[in-house]
């Protein structure tokens, strides 16, 4: 390689860095900024100027009118384009509109959006419903095009809610694989009437209570969403050594996925959950009552390093050890629990237990794992940007 041909490639390879350096310099897209405020004066509210937490943000003035009182509201702040539009919903039981009207540039949200008139009948005729009565019918308005289902789960009992919704709701409002695993599902159609029940769908009876005693003199009928729904009794009691938490019943549809006995027991507090199916009509109608605590012989680890045994109790026949993570600090728990609970699915134990769980059969065979201590060498951050550098410069001068 002669010293011209060098010196040019050299000056190419100057250049491109130079190129790179200037991108890495360029100032990065800032953000707007944007009028914010919120009144339930039609005729707008008082604004104050904010800088929108990113770059993806848009200014925005948003008309919002609905609820039980069908209250109106006027905001004004920073959106991301896709809540741009105008979304409408009817529940039969309560209703909604919100428009949300978006610009670009700073300070462009000054307008309020304009009350839209009232709606009329557009055709198009839908379920509705929120936990019961779903064979209700709905006339659908304005811009609502689509019937809309959505269920969601409490305490593993599913309720359902239906509707007319605009198309807009349906793209923001998809479910995703995950949250259908969990009970939580959202699915839009087209078509008069469209989002009724499967006709193998179960009816189940639908109550809760704190009564003891049960809930079977409130109880009303209501239709599972799918198939895969059982009827379900659901007792639930987090017992501590001087009082008791959370006890009440349930009744309704369950997936049939958290049938059973998940009652876990950390030593200082209990936490009985016991989910009793059936899968016919109507079958829901009994109580559950508290299981007796008597000790079964099994023994699990108490406390981060078994400083404790705890006598397990029961159904309670596997020990457990569950890791949380709060504000960066982990925290560790073990005790006795059921093989039901150990054999639910992950996005389950997370859901409806609070944490993940890892279970094992035996004696104490929750205490923790000693695992060798092994020193590994590093090279220093120092030496590695020497060794970088140099590579850097050898390949700019003689490639």
């Amino acid at each position: 390689m002669n010293i011209t041909n060098m010196s040019v490639q050299l000056k190419r390879k100057m250049n491109f860095f130079i190129v790179i350096l200037g991108i890495w310099l360029l100032p990065k897209a800032e953000a707007l900024k944007c009028y914010q405020c919120m009144n339930s004066d039609p005729e707008g509210c008082t604004d104050q100027e904010v800088e929108c937490p990113s770059e993806n943000h848009q200014c925005a003035s948003v008309f919002l009118k609905g609820g039980l009182s069908n209250q109106k509201i006027q905001k004004k702040g920073c959106v991301l384009p896709e809540k741009c539009g105008e979304y409408s919903e009817d529940y039969r039981v309560v209703k909604s509109l919100l428009i949300s009207k978006c610009c670009n540039s700073d300070l462009c949200n000054t307008e309020p959006v304009p009350e839209p008139s009232e709606p009329v009948p557009n055709g198009l005729q839908c379920f509705g419903c929120f936990e019961k009565d779903c064979d209700k019918i709905v006339n659908c308005e304005g811009i609502q095009d689509h019937c809309y289902t959505q269920t969601m789960s409490v305490d593993a009992v599913t309720l359902t809610l239906k509707g007319c919704v605009s198309k807009n709701v349906c793209s923001t409002g998809e479910s995703n694989s995950v949250e259908e695993s969990l009970g939580n599902k959202s699915r839009c159609c087209q078509g008069n009437l469209c989002n009724a029940a499967p006709t193998d769908a179960l009816k189940c009876y639908q109550c809760s209570t704190s009564n003891p005693g049960g809930c079977t003199d409130k109880k009303e009928e209501v239709q599972c969403p799918d198939k895969n729904h059982q009827c379900a009794s659901v007792y639930k009691k987090d017992k501590y050594p001087t009082f008791d938490l959370f006890n009440y019943q349930l009744k309704g549809c369950v997936p049939s996925e958290l049938c059973g006995n998940f009652s876990t027991d950390y030593g200082d507090k209990k936490m009985f959950k016991m989910i009793q199916c059936c899968n016919s009509d109507l079958c829901n109608g009994q109580l559950i009552s508290e299981p007796e605590s008597v000790p079964n012989g099994k023994t699990c680890c108490l406390g981060k390093k078994c400083s404790r045994t705890l006598k397990c109790e029961g159904n309670m026949d596997q020990c457990f050890t569950t890791t949380t993570a709060v504000l960066s600090l982990e925290g560790i728990e073990k005790g006795c629990t059921t093989k039901d609970h150990c054999a639910l699915k992950t996005e389950f134990k997370h859901k409806y237990f609070g944490s993940n769980v890892t279970c094992c059969q035996g004696n104490n065979c929750n205490q923790p794992k000693i695992t060798p201590t092994v020193k590994s060498s590093a090279i220093t951050a120092t030496a590695s940007t020497s060794i970088f550098a140099g590579l850097l410069i050898f390949l700019v001068l003689f490639s």
